[in-house]
This record gives structure tokens, sequence and C-alpha cells, in this order.
């Protein structure tokens, strides 16, 4: 296979499975805009609002190192072909639900089929020659951001348009991709990995490694998720409409795409670490900002900190993996899962602070966390973490 077939196979790879991370992670951003709504109809508090966005994070991220489990040992295309599938059913049917403990079960729900998606098109991506890993994977990873940032403005203007019930309408093209997926997606991807997770002395320094940037993207994520599920409320009780609040979730996510195609191709040019380190010395100045400013200045500061805030995550999956690749769908799994569904439940002790000191004190505080990611990064460059 020459060099431009070289190059063919894994841009169409990592585009093919960009669109597949695109219609499953569309689907978790629908919770965020409609939160304000959701708490008028059914009377919910700030505590049990954090409480929903907790439960999503958990089933979409924390039950991906199960599934990575399982792909490392049987790596079927069926993950990447129903789990987007099973995400847009439960997150599309949220206004048919009787009660808040329904609207729990269809997030829990929702977020599975999530998790199935993950670990194993992660680890088909990264299948691809060294100099275009970093590349790959923020491809991969842009689609997912994109989807997200889209998913509240569709399901505001879905509402907008109609009403909540209209909402199911959005699960059409993902069901048509499925159909897609299932024609293109590789049928014989890679082999089983015949090797298991253990902790021993052998693997202890990948371990603590990887352990590294799991906890970044703790603190990482939950900086994410607590903005992503207060900043709607704290402009609906500021007088702002639903509309208004889904743009702002939107701002993030876009430019957080942004961010990842650069911090990507920068990966590949100079050290991952550096990009990783780098990536969080602008976040919280710019957070601040957002909080404390009105108009198109806040909503520019709102997507630099989306930018920065998501530039790092092809380069901390890439250096996870090559942490310890003999396991690529558990790291996987673990750096975009468990990180991030650590990062969502921690939101529940947001939702509590808000309900006791108010969002916006709650949001200032959150927004100086990035200095410690920064601070945790620093030990990447110390010789005794150092792959």
């Amino acid at each position: 296979m020459n060099a431009l077939e070289h190059n063919k196979t894994w841009l169409k790879r990592s585009m093919l499975f960009s669109a597949g991370h695109f219609f499953s992670d569309i689907f978790p951003g629908f919770l965020a805009p409609i939160l304000p709504l959701l708490m008028s109809r059914y009377d919910f508090s700030l505590t049990f609002a954090g409480f929903l966005a907790a439960a999503t994070a958990f089933s979409a991220s924390m039950t991906q190192t199960v599934f990575g489990y399982i792909s490392d040992r049987w790596p079927h295309r069926f993950f990447v072909i129903i789990g987007p599938v099973i995400a847009a059913v439960f997150f599309s049917i949220l206004g048919y639900m009787p009660n808040k403990w329904m609207i729990l079960f269809c997030l829990f729900m929702g977020g599975i089929g999530v998790a199935q998606f993950h670990p194993l098109a992660a680890k088909m991506v990264s299948k691809v020659e060294p100099e275009h890993k970093g590349k790959a994977m923020a491809i991969f990873v842009t689609g997912g951001s994109i989807g997200y940032s889209l998913g509240p403005i569709i399901v505001t203007s879905l509402i907008a348009y109609r009403d909540i019930y209209f909402v199911p309408v959005a699960a059409i093209p993902t069901l048509i991709f499925a159909l897609l997926m299932n024609k293109f997606a590789p049928k014989n991807t890679i082999n089983a990995s015949q090797s298991s997770f253990k902790l021993n002395r052998d693997n202890i320094k990948q371990i603590t490694s990887v352990s590294i940037y799991v906890v970044i993207g703790i603190v990482r994520s939950v900086v994410i998720m607590g903005f992503n599920a207060f900043i709607p409320i704290l402009f609906s009780m500021r007088g702002f409409s639903l509309e208004t609040g889904g743009f702002a979730i939107f701002l993030i996510h876009f430019f957080g795409g942004l961010g990842v195609l650069a911090g990507g191709m920068l990966s590949d040019r100079i050290s991952p670490k550096i990009v990783i380190s780098a990536s969080f010395i602008a976040v919280s100045p710019a957070l601040y900002l957002f909080l404390h400013s009105t108009g198109p200045m806040a909503f520019a500061a709102l997507g630099i900190a989306g930018f920065f805030l998501y530039s790092s995550i092809p380069a901390i999956i890439t250096q996870a993996q090559a942490a310890m690749p003999q396991n690529l769908s558990v790291v996987s799994s673990m750096v975009m899962g468990v990180s991030w569904g650590i990062g969502g439940m921690l939101v529940m002790f947001v939702g509590k602070s808000a309900d006791v000191f108010g969002i916006l004190p709650t949001l200032n505080v959150l927004s100086f966390f990035p200095v410690i990611a920064f601070m945790i990064s620093l030990l990447l460059f110390h010789k005794r973490f150092s792959e």
C-alpha cells in the first residue's frame, strides 16, 4: 500500500468514526438547556438537577470501562453501530416521561448507549501510523464535540418550533446513520487483546502515568459539566430565554471542537505534554471574565474557555494509550469515560453548593479549577512519571 493509500485509510477511518461520535454525543447535549423547563414542570431542586447531570455522566462515562474491557476481548463493530441508536431513542423521549424518576431512567439508559460507542471507536481510530495519531484522534474527538455543541441548539429549536414532544424527530438522522455505519464500518477491525488489566510490579509505572491523565481529565470534566449544567439556569434566572442558554452551551463545545483540532495537530508537531499543560493557562481568566461580563464580551470569553478546555483531549488520549498499549480500549475508556464520569458525579456537589451559596459564587470558584489541572499536568514532566 503506497503512502497516498495510507493517508486515505487513516483519514477515511477517522472521518467515519468522527461522524459516529457526532451522532453519539449529540444527545447528552440535550439535557443542560432543557433543565430549567424540566425543573419547572417537575418541581425539583438544583441539587436534583445536578443529580440528573451526574447520573447521565455516570452511565455515559463510568460504564465505558466495562465496554472497554469487553471490546479489548471481543472487538465487534456491534458496539459502534447500536450505541448511538440507544442514545438517540432514550434521550429524545424525555418529554414523554410522567415523572422525574422516569427522566432519570431515560438519561441512564441513553448514557449506556453513549458508553458502548466510545472505547472501541477510539481503539479503531488509534490504529493508524504514528505520524497521524494526533490528527486522527483530533478528528474523532471533534465529531463528538461538535455533536455535543449542536445538541442544545437542536433541542431548544425543536421545542421552540413545536414543543418538547417534537424532540424525537432528532433521532431519525442517527437511525439512518446506523445503517450507513453497518455498511461501511470495517468488519475485521482489530484483533482481540489477550492481555488483562492487572495491577502488578511490571505495569505499576504505566498505571501511574495513566492515572495522572485521568485526574487531569476529572478536573477538566467537572469544570465543563458544571458550567454546562448551570449556565442555562443562571441565564434563566437573569431573564434570558431557553434559546440563549442553549446558544451559550453551543459556544463552549463548538469552540471546544476547534480547540480539539488545534490541539491534535500541535501534539503531532510538538510535545503532547506541553500541549496538555499550556492548554489550561488561559481557561480560568476566560471563565471568570465570562461570569462578570455581558453581551459579546461574555460570549467571546466563553468561546475562548471552551477552546482551551478541549484542546488537550487528543494529546491526553494518545499519551495514555501510549503508556499502556496492551489495553487500548480500557485505557481509552478511562481517560474518556472514567474521568468524565467522576467529573459528572462531582457536579452533584456543584449543585448542592449552588443551592446553599448561589449559582454565581459557586461558578466563580469552579472557574479556578483549571489551575489545579495545570499544576497536576506538571507531573508529566517529572522523570518518575515519564513513559
